[in-house]
C-alpha cells in the first residue's frame, strides 16, 4: 500500500469514529428529562413513592419478641478466652 492509501484510509476511519461518537451523544441527550402523567400535567413524585406512601406497614414501628429462652443467654460462660483475662 502507498502512503497516500494509508492516510486515506486513516482519515475515514476517524471521520466515522467522530459521526459516531456524536450520534451516540445526541440519542442521550434526547431522552425526557421530566415525568408527565398521560393527561399531559407534570407530577412531583415517582412511581416508587406513590407506591411507597401508599403501603401499609403491619409491624408499625414495633418487633415482636421472638427470644425463645426468655432473656436468658444460652451461651454466655460457655467459652473463656485463655488471653483475654
Amino acid at each position: 500500500m502507498s502512503k497516500r492509501n494509508i492516510i486515506i484510509t486513516a482519515v475515514v476511519a476517524i471521520l466515522i469514529v467522530i459521526l459516531a461518537l456524536s450520534y451516540l451523544a445526541s440519542q442521550k441527550t434526547s431522552a425526557p428529562t421530566d415525568q408527565s402523567s398521560p393527561t399531559g400535567e407534570t407530577t412531583g413524585e415517582s412511581l416508587g413513592a406513590e407506591i411507597g406512601d401508599k403501603a401499609q406497614n403491619p409491624v408499625k414501628g414495633e418487633l415482636p419478641d421472638t427470644n425463645p429462652v426468655g432473656g436468658a443467654n444460652p451461651i454466655d460462660g460457655a467459652y473463656q478466652n485463655p488471653f483475654g483475662q
